[in-house]
């Protein structure tokens, strides 16, 4: 049997960002997470084969990401997260709108 993992993305302030795709219950594939951002920013999370990766993608360009985390378990897991829509939001001052404050 599978193992399942329970995700809940509601509590988490996202800044603006619309997610496009969010697999509530998760049986460890690629596609868990995905949100759009303002001038052209993407998070795209998901599980690869023995832990999680959460990319941050500018202009589709995703074979060279802007960032990219690994975590090993769900509580890593959501602190990445957390790390990756502050980069997105925080980190690039020349892309920032008022969506990301």
């Amino acid at each position: 049997m599978e193992k399942m993992i329970n995700f809940d993305f509601k509590d988490i302030d996202f800044k603006g960002g619309i997610i496009r795709y969010d697999s509530y219950y998760l049986s460890l594939e690629e596609d868990m997470l995905a949100v759009d951002y303002p001038h052209g920013f993407f998070i795209d999370a998901g599980w690869y084969q023995d832990l999680f990766k959460i990319y941050v993608i500018r202009d589709c360009a995703w074979d060279v990401p802007e960032n990219v985390y690994e975590a090993h378990n769900d509580k890593e897991f959501y602190e990445k997260l957390l790390e990756a829509i502050k980069f997105t939001c925080e980190e690039y001052p020349k892309y920032k709108s008022n969506m990301c404050i």
